[in-house]
């Protein structure tokens, strides 16, 4: 810009200062809270999903406080979206799994409370510098990762064998047919009684995991084939398949198969 006339020596010039203020100020700093998920007992599957809590918390680390975010796990990974710390001072947080502690399905969950704590500083250098401490409830040592693991347990099961003792003669008061169970082994495990025209029933046998998933028994009357006081003794022989199958809602389900009996010999 030019201007053709010269200034007037006599007129004073205006106090009139120019200011130029600049401001200082730091970019956020960002918090990045990330973990694993997995499950003890079975395999993790993609219908396996769990929520866990980010929380405001105080010097106390209480758990109670205002639920920040809610995310749930992709797979085996974990991560919350980015906090934004935008002062200088010490925040506290708490990060859990929701249903901590519960089992449902046969699965529980886990109970670890992650306890954080950031301090922010400022560099000098518009930045905000974030120290971060992050440690298990109970346990000062420091971690790097908010790692969860259920575990998954199933209820037990069992299975109970019964059958039918026919017989065409007479019995004396009390008298009793008997008839043993035995495993794979061919040890006698169980023993049961029937009158005539009556059933018998073994006692339950309890089954606390599908491995191994594949049990055999057989039944067979005592002194099959003998003839005793004019009774020959069946020596029909049952075999018993139980299959025990994990079905993954935390129980297990014993299926039966009896075979066609092997006969040595008349049935009395």
């Amino acid at each position: 810009m030019t201007h053709s006339e010269q200034a007037d020596p006599d007129v004073a010039l205006s106090d009139t200062t120019l200011y130029f203020n600049n401001l200082y100020s730091t970019d956020d700093g960002e918090l990045n809270l990330t973990g694993t998920k997995d499950i003890l007992g079975r395999d993790m599957t993609a219908n396996d999903i769990f929520e866990f809590e980010l929380r405001e918390s105080n010097e106390n680390f209480d758990e109670n406080g205002t639920v920040l975010q809610t995310v749930r796990n992709n797979g085996k990974t974990i991560t919350f979206n980015t906090v934004k710390i935008e002062s200088e001072g010490t925040k506290f947080f708490i990060v859990k799994e929701k249903n901590a502690g519960q089992r449902i399905k046969g699965v529980t969950y886990d109970d670890t409370v992650y306890q954080i704590k950031v301090t922010a500083d400022d560099n000098d250098n518009g930045e905000l510098v974030l120290d971060t401490v992050i440690n298990k409830k109970g346990d000062p040592t420091s971690v790097s990762s908010l790692d969860f693991v259920n575990v998954y347990t199933a209820d037990k099961t069992s299975a109970q064998f019964k059958g039918y003792k026919s017989y065409n003669g007479v019995l004396d008061a009390g008298e009793k047919f008997t008839f043993e169970l035995l495993d794979s082994d061919r040890n006698v495990i169980d023993t049961a009684t029937a009158g005539k025209n009556e059933e018998f029933v073994f006692d339950a046998i309890e089954y606390t995991s599908a491995t191994p998933n594949i049990y055999t028994y057989s039944v067979r009357e005592v002194n099959g084939g003998d003839r005793i006081d004019g009774i020959t003794y069946s020596n029909t022989i049952y075999q018993i398949k139980v299959t025990v199958t994990d079905m993954l809602d935390g129980t297990l389900n014993a299926a039966v198969e009896y075979s066609d009996g092997v006969t040595v010999g008349p049935i009395n």
